[in-house]
């Protein structure tokens, strides 16, 4: 790769909205190599001159050339001033080469201000490869607009900036889940549209683009080779036929798994991922991994020890003389001096960590290493290991013989180090059939291992081993385990075929191209050109029931489970029955949508007066964008006597207090009574922040005439917000508050809350 950089200092960014212009793809590419470029600002002139006359060797137009076609894009906002240009050329993952522009507005003391703009073209033809606008301000108030509008906005674009792709493309949206609508008003909508060829759908090649809640496009991101060709098959194997050789090939384990948004979570549970993770062949019916060979027979995991191993270490933790003393006694440090010695712990250590770094210089030849060995502190376990050789560059290209030893060898030395090195952890990982496959060229490679217990593979555990095979020894050495507690025996579970059966459910067949991916090492070693031609051939996949986020069948209790939260989901969500013609059905569902309100016995009971505890936590939700993590409080100490930490709302409650949207003086909080008018207008002038304003009650101007003196300011912010509302101006703050008029009160807070900046970050929606 050839690679051209003229940059300048940046930092933040401010402005206004700045869209493409209308430019016909077929306009931008008429900018040729005779044509004379636009003119540069003086302040560019520099840059300019530098890279007028570079010329790339694989590449069609130079920079002043791609420059023209770049800005003829986009309108850029006026100041914007050109602070990055560089060329990439034809590589192995990318077919073309490129030129990328990024322009920044700074203000008249030479400071970013925003926005900055991303906009890259083919190297050739001068086709807009990819597009990016960013603007670090908070957005205008209002509602956002809806999909269905971002989607044509969308289409547009395609068509006005690359007419020739847009033909031969279309939406796809099987990957998109039927998504909640925004709780807040920054909301950015990506879009994916899949290249067609005869027919069928080829998802290597790929257009997206992102379109944000005002209506602009943000980003675009063409992904397209032309180097490939197509084959059409005589005959193809039928679409029963197909799902019969899914269904034949499925493999349905169960595998411990922690939801990963509760990083200290300890208590794994058994999920079956997705069997159907392989393609089928088309015309044979024969099972395909998704690099198009066969898929390999499941084959029995080999253990590394069959029993427990003696540890180096036993009673107390390693002293730093100790830790020192035993690399020693594993390692061959001859010539090596220790530089440096750390000590750590955190959650994922059970007994905290050793890391010594080593150096050795030999200063006649200037050939420099350098070691670095990580000690488990309780048992003496080698956790990990590293060693970097650095030569002068003579060195480098100095020929030396690699050892001759074959892929089983190689795995029987790593086999053996792990008994050598980690020993009380060996007899719970057991190799893989995997290891890194390299050219005859490659120096490296690597053999995988993974953690069952009682056959089963652990949610946390697994152990990498690279080999240097020019200097016949290891040069990296990994090994990590978790410390979450497993039962002593695995929890009763669903079997194989009734997984098998709900991921069928759940499935959809499709009939695809798909092409061998590039090895990138056999293009790096010459063996092959950078953007060699490829063959496609038609398979079939499956897609199942898109989501908005990873799920899984959860083993032990039969229902689709959440990988990020570890909470059971339903992939097909029905609204409540109850609702539907309701004046207040909108703000309900939203709310519903959001888990923010609870459906009882299937209905959302709008006219049900609303409780505390419903209340706090339809706040609580609200207010962190729907993603609550009641985990964070489990070990929290109860604020109020009649909210244990059994209670549904204990979480919720002890977050609102924390927030301090919750007086803590009283000792009791009475969840399951409903509330007051006054005390919801109080709990949302809290949440938006302006309860210390309201304290000063003769700063307002009210007409409502119900309310006593202490609780003007209150009243007066929420009804001139338009948050809740006087009639007749009364107020009435004692009247209880039903279902539907919280939900609208919460939708209208989340509106004002974005108009006034008041917001968090924005909620992506894809």
């Amino acid at each position: 790769m050839r690679c051209i950089h003229v940059k300048r200092a940046a930092s933040g960014v401010l402005l206004s909205a700045t869209l493409l212009l209308p430019l016909a793809p077929a306009q931008a590419a008429a900018v040729s190599a005779a044509q004379t470029p636009q003119t540069i600002p003086a302040k560019d002139a520099a840059v300019s001159q530098k890279l007028a006359a570079v010329q790339p060797a694989n590449a069609k137009l130079n920079k002043e050339q791609a420059l023209a076609i770049a800005k003829s894009y986009v309108q850029l906002p006026a100041g914007a001033e050109l602070v990055n240009s560089s060329f990439r050329d034809r590589d192995s993952w990318r077919t073309f080469p490129e030129w990328s522009f990024y322009w920044v507005k700074k203000d008249e003391n030479g400071r970013e201000e925003g926005p900055s703009i991303n906009v890259s073209v083919n190297a050739d033809s001068g086709e807009l490869t990819s597009y990016n606008y960013w603007e670090n301000k908070r957005s205008e108030g209002g509602q956002p607009i809806e999909r269905a509008a971002a989607a044509k906005i969308a289409e547009q674009f395609l068509t006005r900036h690359a007419a020739a792709k847009a033909s031969q493309v279309r939406l796809y949206e099987r990957n998109t889940p039927n998504e909640k609508p925004p709780l807040g008003n920054q909301v950015t909508y990506g879009f994916l549209f899949l290249r067609v060829v005869n027919g069928t759908l080829f998802p290597d090649n790929e257009i997206r683009i992102e379109v944000d809640h005002t209506g602009r496009v943000v980003n675009y991101h063409l992904n397209w080779n032309d180097n490939i060709t197509f084959a059409e098959a005589d005959e193809l194997i039928s679409e029963e036929q197909a799902a019969e050789a899914f269904q034949a090939a499925a493999r349905a384990k169960p595998t411990y798994t922690l939801s990963w948004e509760q990083p200290g979570q300890r208590k794994p549970f058994l999920v079956y991922q997705n069997p159907f993770d392989f393609l089928v062949d088309a015309e044979t019916g024969q099972p395909l991994t998704h690099t198009l060979e066969q898929l390999p027979p499941e084959q029995e995991p080999v253990p590394v020890a069959n029993r427990p191993l003696r540890p180096h270490h036993s009673g107390g933790s390693l002293t730093q003389e100790e830790a020192v003393k035993l690399a020693g006694k594993l390692l061959d440090l001859s010539g090596y001096e220790l530089e440096s010695v750390n000590y750590y712990e955190d959650e994922m250590s059970s007994g905290g960590v050793w890391g010594l770094h080593y150096a050795s210089e030999d200063r006649a030849q200037g050939d420099s290493k350098y070691l670095s060995v990580s000690l488990d502190a309780k048992t003496g376990d080698v956790l990990s290991y590293y060693q970097d050789r650095v030569r002068p560059l003579a060195l480098e290209s100095d020929e030396a013989k690699k050892v001759d030893w074959s892929e089983e060898e190689i795995k029987e030395r790593a086999i053996a180090a792990l008994q050598k090195y980690s020993p009380t952890i060996a007899s719970q990982l057991y190799a893989t059939s995997e290891t890194l496959r390299t050219p005859e060229q490659d120096e490296r490679i690597s053999v995988y291992f993974y953690r069952l217990l009682d056959g089963i593979q652990a949610a946390t555990g697994s152990a990498t081993i690279t080999f240097n095979l020019r200097e016949g020894e290891i040069e990296s050495y990994n090994v990590h385990m978790g410390n979450e507690t497993y039962p002593a025996a695995p929890p009763r579970h669903v079997s194989a075929a009734e997984a098998v059966s709900a991921w069928w459910d759940e499935a959809q067949l499709e009939l695809i191209y798909a092409v061998p991916p590039v090895d990138h090492r056999r293009v790096k070693f010459g063996q092959a050109a950078a953007a060699e031609k490829r063959s496609a051939k038609l398979v079939y996949r499956v897609t199942t029931t898109p989501y908005e986020e990873p799920y899984a069948y959860h083993a032990e209790v039969g229902e689709w489970v959440s990988l990020a939260s570890g909470k059971t989901i339903s992939l097909h969500r029905e609204k409540p029955s109850d609702i539907a013609g309701h004046p207040a059905e909108k703000q309900l569902t939203l709310m519903y949508e959001y888990d923010a309100i609870s459906p009882i016995d299937g209905k959302l009971l709008p006219d049900k007066p609303i409780t505390r505890g419903e209340m706090i936590k339809m706040l609580m939700i609200t207010l962190n964008n729907g993603r609550f993590y009641a985990e964070r409080y489990a070990q929290k100490k109860a604020t109020f006597a009649d909210v244990a930490a059994s209670s549904p709302y204990f979480a919720y409650v002890e977050a609102a207090a924390e927030q301090g949207l919750l007086g803590t003086g009283s000792g009791n909080l009475k969840p399951d009574e409903p509330i007051t008018r006054r005390e919801l207008a109080d709990m949302l002038v809290r949440a938006l922040g302006l309860h210390k304003l309201a304290d000063y009650d003769s700063l307002f101007a009210s007409n409502v005439t119900d309310v006593a003196a202490d609780e003007r300011g209150t009243i007066a912010i929420v009804t001139t917000l338009g948050i809740m509302s006087a009639e007749n101006g009364e107020f009435k703050p004692a009247q209880l508050v039903s279902r539907a008029n919280a939900a609208i009160a919460f939708s209208r807070f989340l509106e004002k809350r974005n108009e006034l900046s008041l917001g968090s970050a924005p909620y992506n929606m894809y």
